[in-house]
């Protein structure tokens, strides 16, 4: 009620606004008994009026009689204005929209000044009822007033049957109307079907003269529209096409005769522009009649394009076929329907079909025996599937012999699904075969090796975040880890177990593979690392694989050099030994680098001996002036020797070096080439050398005692031979004249023979001792003999005694080359000669003399058949006057096997002797080489 209260004052305000007066109503009404006096205009708006509903003394069929009216006409005023805006809206072409408007608005309020009488019958609201009264006079007098404004031209609205007249004449001229639009744009779509089509068209008039022409025409000979009008036909014809005018000329007569064949006749001619270029063109001429007129319809199609596209297709077939003829492969097709078969000259080639005609027999003669049954059975597989296929088989070659092909294709299938025919090539895979076979035998070697290595390694990928994630690791790394391959594969190097690599090792792989990364190249290091709590060194390679320039992937490879690690502790513990060990020795030692001249290494007892170190041995003052000046020549000599012999071989050599102090030392070096490079050239020489100088100064010494014993056994000798002399000369005279004076029985004349036997033994042996205390080493003078020309000198000197005995020499090995003193071998083989003589058996002496090389010493056997002896004497008989037999039966001073051994001594060598009674004897010398 607060708004109806609300809407009533507002109307009543404006009232007095517009109509500047102010009104009271005075009401007297009785409500609920009570009679209320109201004189301002609220009373308008009240609501406590009686209800309508008493003056129906609230009889329920008067009432709902009128409620029931009241509503069902409400209803039909509120429908009559949806069905006029409906029709408005469907046909605004009736017009008058503001007399609809207005009798929908009228209509509208009379329905609802009819639903607040319902109200007012329980509510009594009347002011409101006459406002609403009020606002639906206003609409319906405005109505009135409007629809008599448009009075006259609603009477001049045209009656149902006017109007059907109208609409039948409309309906005619429409139609008309239509029919000739229609043949406009028939005519249109004809113009435009002519100037769409790829072929210029020309309407000519009996004349042959242009009439009419499409754009295509327009186009090619370049003539303005317009300008086409009049043109004759042969105009258009290069001049320099005289057979073109006259085939043209030809046609044009064969239609005027009426000849149908000319009508489907086509002519290649050459027509040209305006802008004077010509052009192939294969134009059509047919005579037409039409309205009685006679027309000639003239097509031109532009062969331009045609001939260069025949031109393209000459060209691109031409490079098929060099393609083709360059391939290595066969081209081949097979048609289903006909059973046939067509291949290149390749094909035949790779068969050795040898330009037979191409056949399906032809073909499996070429196919190994035993896959003839598997091929054609894999292409009548292939027949249905719209699939590439490939087929592996062996074949004859072009050389006859069997190889491997691969025959490869595709079907080609028509609107029905169903096969056509199968083109292909033909490929000769013997060697890719083989190829694949070795790629595969590599690449499972590759893989045994990549398992099957000791080495530990793996493969890392790059990321872009400075990660490394593992993508391969074999077996030995698995091991070494202690975990399996695909517990690491695929996972980053931080998020491995630290059970399996110590965030210490994966810190410094990690720098490692960063520092790969960064130079971009192999990288190599060695490490420890610690492996169930012992020290374990791993040598690393990093290879590095890139990719546009920037590393992706990392190869590692990692070896267990532990054991290498031991041994080189052990080497260098062995190495500090062996110094210990040279610097512990009485020799001298020193490495000489001859490619830098210059001393690289010297033991302790170098410096002890000649008082220099490693420095100062090599400075250019000392090594000038360390040999003394008279040795010179022979040390450069014996360095050339030393440089041409073979590695390890040593030479000695005495000579003198200077101290540090300045004194001379006398040393004996021995000297080697213990190095060479690949061309056999000397790179290190080693020295030892000991100091001899005490030695040097005794030899002296002992010369010099040599040499005053060797003169006083001279004068000895002489002295004791001059008495022996007397004693044999007088025993002689004495014996002579006492048997000239007496007759001397036998026993006188046996002590006679007596004295002067015994004076000759003491002459002979006092010739051998002075012989033997003769024979030294400072008395050897060398020379290079064969044995044979020794042999044959001893053999000069006991030749009566040999002819005597009748003993057999036999020589072996005669040629054998000695370095000795000629003069003392020759005595040493005369006394073992004249020994196996002397000491013969009742048989013929036969003596043989074998020599024997070896790699550091030369034999010489000499074997004879005597009585020999037993083999506890064979040390003792080289002993002076050692004698086994009595000198009445064996003549002799006993000194002669001890020359022997002497002689054997001065040239470092030896002798010996084994013998067996009734036997022989065989002595043994042994020289060194």
């Amino acid at each position: 009620m607060n708004l109806f209260n609300f809407l009533g004052h507002l109307f009543i305000f404006a009232l007095r606004i517009n109509n500047n007066y102010s009104f009271s109503i005075d009401v007297s009404f009785f409500q609920y008994g009570v009679v209320m006096q109201i004189t301002n205009m609220d009373s308008f708006f009240y609501s406590d009026y009686m209800p309508h509903g008493h003056c129906y003394m609230w009889q329920p069929h008067i009432l709902w009689t009128n409620v029931i009216a009241d509503l069902l006409i409400a209803a039909a005023y509120f429908s009559i204005p949806v069905a006029l805006m409906v029709f408005a809206k469907r046909r605004p072409d009736m017009g008058y929209q503001k007399v609809v408007w207005l009798f929908s608005l009228f209509i509208l309020c009379c329905g609802i000044t009819h639903l607040f009488g319902i109200i007012t019958i329980w509510q009594g609201l009347y002011g409101w009822h006459g406002l609403l009264k009020s606002m639906t006079a206003i609409v319906s007098i405005s109505t009135a007033i409007y629809l008599y404004r448009i009075l006259p031209t609603l009477i001049t609205i045209s009656t149902p049957k006017q109007v059907e007249g109208i609409k039948q004449k409309l309906n005619s001229i429409s139609q008309e109307r239509n029919q000739l639009s229609m043949q406009i744009e028939q005519q249109k779509l004809v113009q435009f079907m002519l100037d769409s089509m790829p072929i210029g068209a020309c309407l000519l008039n009996k004349n042959l003269e242009v009439t009419l022409c499409n754009d295509t025409f327009y186009q090619d000979t370049a003539i303005k529209k317009g300008d086409e009008v009049g043109l004759p036909l042969f105009s258009l014809i290069s001049s320099t096409d005289s057979e073109g005018v006259q085939t043209l000329t030809s046609l044009v007569k064969n239609i005027e005769k009426g000849n149908s064949n000319a009508l489907i006749s086509k002519i290649i001619v050459q027509l040209k522009s305006v802008n004077g270029k010509t052009f192939p063109a294969e134009i059509r001429l047919a005579r037409k009649v039409f309205n009685e007129c006679d027309y000639y319809i003239f097509t031109a199609q532009n062969q331009t394009e045609m001939t260069d596209i025949k031109y393209q297709l000459f060209e691109s077939n031409q490079k098929l076929q060099r393609a083709i003829d360059a391939t290595e492969d066969g081209l081949w097709e097979y048609t289903i329907e006909n059973n046939s078969i067509s291949w290149s000259h390749r094909f035949n080639e790779l068969i050795g079909a040898n330009d037979k005609t191409p056949t399906i027999e032809v073909w499996k003669e070429h196919v190994h025996e035993d896959y003839v049954d598997s091929v054609i059975e894999k292409l009548k597989s292939a027949f249905n599937a719209n699939k590439r296929f490939s087929i592996e088989y062996l074949g004859i070659n072009s050389k006859g012999e069997f190889g491997w092909f691969n025959l490869i294709g595709k079907t080609t299938l028509n609107e029905l699904k169903e096969p056509v025919t199968i083109s292909g090539s033909l490929s000769y895979i013997q060697d890719s075969k083989a190829l694949k076979r070795q790629v595969a035998e590599k690449t499972e070697l590759l893989n045994a090796i990549y398992e099957g290595a000791n080495n530990s390694i793996w493969v890392v990928a790059v990321e872009k975040t400075k990660q490394f994630r593992f993508l391969l690791f074999n077996r030995a790394a698995s091991e070494k880890l202690g975990s399996k391959p695909e517990n690491i594969a695929g996972k980053r190097l931080l998020e491995i177990d630290n059970n399996v690599l110590s965030k210490t090792v994966v810190n410094k792989l990690t720098d490692h593979l960063q520092a790969c990364v960064d130079i971009k190249s192999i990288s190599e290091y060695t490490e420890m690392i610690p492996m169930d709590g012992q020290p374990c060194w791993y040598h690393t390679s990093l290879y590095p694989i890139l990719e546009n320039g920037n590393v992706v992937r990392i190869v590692g490879s990692s070896i267990d050099i532990t054991s290498q690690k031991d041994i080189e502790l052990q080497l260098n513990e062995n190495k500090i030994f062996l110094e210990n060990i040279l610097d512990s020795s009485i020799c001298a030692a020193s490495l000489f680098d001859l490619t830098i001249q210059k001393t690289t290494k010297i033991n302790q007892r170098f410096t002890d001996i000649l008082g220099y170190n490693i420095e100062e041995i090599n400075t250019p003052e000392n090594r000038l002036n360390l040999y003394h000046s008279e040795d010179l020549n022979k040390i450069s000599t014996h360095i050339e020797v030393v440089i041409q012999s073979p590695l390890n071989t040593s030479h000695s050599i005495e000579y003198r070096y200077r101290h540090k102090n300045g004194d001379w030392r006398w040393c004996r070096t021995y000297t080697s080439i213990i190095k060479r490079d690949a061309n056999n050239n000397p790179l290190i020489m080693l020295t030892t050398f000991i100091d001899i100088s005490e030695q040097i100064l005794l030899l002296d010494s002992l010369q010099e005692s040599n040499a005053y014993l060797e003169r006083f056994a001279m004068v000895a000798s002489h002295d004791l031979q001059e008495p022996l002399r007397k004693i044999v000369t007088f025993s002689g005279l004495l014996s002579d004249t006492l048997e000239n004076q007496y007759d001397l029985d036998d026993d006188s004349k046996y002590q006679f023979d007596r004295i002067k036997d015994a004076a000759n033994r003491m002459r002979v042996m006092i010739t051998d001792i002075l012989g033997l205390s003769q024979i030294s080493s400072f008395s050897v003078h060398r020379t290079k003999t064969e044995l044979r020309d020794i042999i044959a000198s001893a053999q000069d000197q006991l030749q009566l005694v040999i002819e005597d005995s009748g003993a057999t020499i036999t020589i072996k090995n005669g040629e054998t080359l000695l370095n000795v003193d000629k003069s003392l071998m020759i005595q040493l083989i005369q006394n073992l000669i004249g020994n196996a003589i002397k000491f013969k058996s009742e048989q013929l002496p036969l003596i043989s003399i074998t020599a024997e090389n070896t790699e550091y010493s030369t034999k010489i056997v000499i074997k004879d058949n005597g009585i020999g002896m037993e083999s506890k004497y064979c040390k003792q008989i080289f002993e002076p006057f050692k004698r086994l037999h009595s000198k009445d039966k064996y003549q002799g001073s006993g000194i002669g096997l001890a020359i022997c051994q002497q002689v054997c001594k001065v040239h470092s060598g030896s002798i010996s002797c084994s013998s067996k009674i009734g036997v022989g004897t065989t002595f043994t010398i042994t020289l060194p080489n």
